[in-house]
């Protein structure tokens, strides 16, 4: 008796729980490194995702999609504050010019009754112009994890932010990346 009883609290209080309106994306890369790079790069980022939705939450029949933030202001400082923290000037009118393709970022959570999972998936692509060179790379990355009742959006938000942190970090620390900005 005492476990249905816990079966219809859990219920009752999933069912009262409110859908985000938002996920906020937010990286805050803070390691510094000198890199000897060029001095000067021209930075954009673009969004190619096919649908704005950063967050698909599956239960049984239903999806609820949810929509990020501004997604391409936000990666856009949080990849010129790593530049600039690893002494790279972000200058406009700069002939190296670095393009960061967003072309998968979502977090898809498969929630049931008493426990739920979800997934992490990033793609993005960068891609440089140096007078008539070109550089193109992918940096994949994606991160799983599960717990029990109701998944909790600020953790889903906090795992997301955390994996676009390391994924600029490899972008930043990328050798190919460094030499081809040398040459």
């Amino acid at each position: 008796m005492k476990k249905i009883a816990l079966l219809f609290c859990v219920l009752a209080v999933s069912a009262c729980q409110s859908l985000p309106e938002r996920i906020i994306i937010a990286p805050n890369y803070t390691a510094t490194a000198q890199l000897s790079i060029a001095n000067n790069i021209d930075l954009s980022v673009q969004d190619n995702r096919e649908t704005p939705t950063t967050l698909r939450i599956l239960k049984k029949d239903d999806v609820t999609k949810v929509a990020s933030n501004d997604l391409e202001q936000s990666l856009n400082n949080a990849l010129s504050k790593a530049l600039k923290n690893s002494g790279v000037n972000i200058n406009a009118s700069s002939q190296n010019q670095m393009a960061l393709h967003i072309h998968q970022l979502e977090v898809i959570v498969k929630q049931q009754t008493l426990k739920y999972r979800s997934e992490g998936i990033i793609e993005l692509e960068v891609k440089l112009n140096k007078g008539k060179q070109n550089f193109n790379k992918y940096y994949n990355g994606s991160q799983n994890s599960e717990g029990p009742l109701i998944f909790d959006k600020a953790k889903v938000e906090g795992q997301l932010n955390t994996l676009l942190e390391q994924m600029i970090s490899r972008i930043v620390n990328d050798v190919e990346l460094q030499e081809f900005l040398q040459g």
